[in-house]
């Protein structure tokens, strides 16, 4: 029998890097879905239940920041994995990312390899 797919959520205001994304990581083993804010992606976190959220920094209504430290302080969210991604390099923006409770961060631009090589890691699939 085989394993699960492992959930992952995407969550990116520019729907043209979440469809990016869902294909560079939709695998046999990986289940992707998008949402293209924060409010939809808290409203669809308890249907998806995902074992990864990919979060973007920048968005509308809830920043990556929020979104992270809502499902961190959640306990029936709390054990779900967050990666962060965003094209600022300053060390403030790295100090929020650890402060907001992220397990990791990518850097943009976003390499689809490397994404998927450190998505699939997180996620034990390697």
């Amino acid at each position: 029998m085989a394993a699960p797919k492992k959930k992952v959520l995407v969550v990116d205001d520019e729907p043209d890097v979440a469809e990016l994304l869902q294909q560079a990581l939709d695998a046999d083993d990986i289940e992707v879905t998008t949402a293209f804010d924060g409010l939809s992606a808290l409203n669809e976190l308890p249907e998806i239940m995902p074992d990864l959220v990919v979060l973007d920094v920048m968005m509308p209504i809830y920043d990556g920041f929020e979104i992270c430290r809502r499902i961190k302080a959640n306990p029936a969210t709390e054990k779900i994995k967050v990666v962060l991604f965003t094209a600022a390099s300053e060390e403030f923006i790295v100090e929020r990312i650890v402060d907001a409770g992220a397990d990791d961060y990518i850097m943009k631009p976003i390499d689809a390899v490397g994404m998927e090589a450190k998505v699939r890691s997180i996620l034990g699939l390697t």
